[in-house]
C-alpha cells in the first residue's frame, strides 16, 4: 500500500558555451524566465498549509475513534482505499490484535508529514502521509503510527491507509525485565530457561525488516537443555552470522567462548537470525541477532 528523470538539450546554451570557448563576439540570448511573485508564493504556501491542517484534522478524528475501540465507526469513516484492503468484518480483529501486541495509546505527537502517492487507479488525488510518535501501554513504550489521508472526490479528507509498529528502543540490565524476555521468546521462538536474566536488548521497529538484538544470561544448569533446543530449531544455512557488531558496545562475542552458533528461521512469526550460546567471564550468555520478515 505503501515511484521516480529527463534530459533537456538547450541549443542556445550549447551555442553560448561554444562562443565563449572560441572567443567569439556572440551575445547570449537568454531564455524567458519565470518570475516568482512573492504574493503568489505566499498564497501557495497558505493553501498547502490549509490542506495539511485539514488532513491532520481528519487523521486525528479518525485516530480518536480507533483509540476508543470503535471499529465500526472508524471503518465507516475511512476512505474507499482503506476499505478495499481491510473489510468491515476483518477490521475489528485487526484492531484487537494491534492493541494486544502494542497496548493502548496514551499520547501522540506529530513527527512529520509528507506527500504520498495516490493509488494507481487512474484517479489522481492529493495524499498526505502523517507520521506520529505514540506512547503506548506495553513493553514497547513507544510506537510509530503512519496515517495516509487522501482527498476524496467529494473534497473530504479520509484515511486511506494505516500502519503501526513498535518504535526503536534500547534496554539495559535495569530495564530488561520479564516482559522483555517474553518479547525475545515470542519473536524468535527460543524457549528461555527459568531464571534467565536480560542484560541488553536493541530493537529497531520502524524498518522494512524490524530487527532485534539481545544478550541474555542463562543459568549454568540449563545451558545443555537450551543447546539441544537451539539445535532442534529449523536451520537457515544461507544467513551469515557476524560475531562483531561495532555499533553495540555490549556485543562481546570476541571475548567469549562460543559453544553453539546456529542460523535459524521461524514461520510463525516469520523471521530468521543467528543464535550464539557462549561462556563469558564464567557465565553462560545467549546472544541473539534477529530480523522479522
Amino acid at each position: 500500500m505503501k515511484t521516480i528523470g529527463w534530459v533537456t538539450i538547450k541549443l542556445v546554451a550549447e551555442i553560448t558555451a561554444l562562443a565563449f570557448l572560441c572567443g567569439c563576439g556572440y551575445s547570449e540570448v537568454s531564455e524567458p524566465k519565470t518570475i516568482s511573485r512573492p504574493h503568489e508564493q505566499k498564497d501557495a504556501e497558505k493553501a498547502q498549509k490549509q490542506e495539511v491542517d485539514a488532513a491532520r484534522e481528519a487523521a486525528d478524528a479518525w485516530l480518536q475513534l480507533v483509540d476508543s475501540g470503535n471499529s465500526a465507526e472508524s471503518w465507516d469513516e475511512a476512505g474507499d482505499d482503506f476499505k478495499s484492503d481491510m473489510t468491515q468484518a476483518q477490521w475489528p480483529e485487526g484492531l484487537r490484535r494491534i492493541r494486544q501486541a502494542l497496548g493502548q495509546p496514551i499520547g501522540r505527537t506529530v513527527k512529520s508529514h509528507n506527500s504520498c502517492t495516490s493509488p494507481p487507479d487512474g484517479n489522481a488525488r492529493k495524499c498526505i502521509e502523517i507520521q506520529y510518535e505514540t506512547s503506548v501501554t506495553s513493553i514497547w513504550k513507544t510506537a510509530v503510527e503512519v496515517v495516509d489521508v487522501m482527498k476524496d472526490k467529494d473534497g473530504k479528507w479520509r484515511v486511506s491507509d494505516y500502519f503501526i509498529c513498535p518504535g526503536d528502543y534500547h534496554l539495559d540490565e535495569q530495564s530488561f525485565d520479564a516482559e522483555a524476555l517474553k518479547v525475545v521468546e515470542g519473536t524468535t521462538g527460543i524457549l528461555l530457561p527459568a531464571g534467565s536474566r536480560g542484560l541488553n536488548m536493541s530493537y529497531k521497529g520502524y524498518a522494512i525488516d524490524p530487527s532485534l538484538m539481545a544478550k541474555v544470561e542463562i543459568p549454568g544448569a540449563s545451558q545443555e537443555i537450551l543447546a539441544k533446543h537451539i539445535e532442534q530449531m529449523q536451520s537457515f544455512g544461507d544467513i551469515e552470522c557476524f560475531e562483531s557488531r561495532n555499533k553495540l558496545s555490549w556485543w562481546n562475542l570476541s571475548e567469549a567462548t562460543i559453544h553453539v552458533k546456529r542460523s535459524v528461521a521461524t514461520s510463525d512469526p516469520p523471521g530468521r537470525g543467528c543464535i550464539f550460546l557462549c561462556e563469558e567471564n564464567g557465565r553462560w550468555i545467549l546472544y541473539v541477532d534477529w530480523a522479522q520478515i
